[in-house]
């Protein structure tokens, strides 16, 4: 009935089919250890890349007050799983970073 006022706001419109499924869900990740000089955007979306697609973080990189860990919302097809541990490469050494799944807690 809406269908103008939908098209404003969604990139695509369709009825609903009971077979519709999604075949990714968005989770947050930390990631923790990665040394000051290596908080950059390119690097976490590096990071994000090994279970999905980096949708944001949750403070801008500029903006970080402590670099403890960074907490990233992906989008993934993954449903279970989702931690590890890399190591990141700068030009003369190498860091353990460790990824597990994480709750976004956002304080007033």
């Amino acid at each position: 009935m809406n269908r103008a006022t939908l098209n404003k706001w969604f990139q695509e419109v369709k009825r609903w089919d009971v077979y519709e499924a999604c075949s990714t869900r968005r989770a947050w990740i930390e990631v923790f250890g990665v040394p000051p000089h290596g908080w950059s955007l390119a690097n976490f979306e590096l990071i994000a890349s090994l279970w999905g697609k980096l949708v944001c973080l949750e403070t801008p990189v500029e903006d970080a007050i402590s670099f403890e860990s960074m907490k990233i919302l992906i989008d993934t097809d993954r449903f279970h799983g989702i931690e590890g541990q890399v190591v990141m490469h700068t030009v003369d050494a190498g860091f353990l970073v460790m990824i597990q799944r994480s709750e976004l807690h956002i304080s007033n």
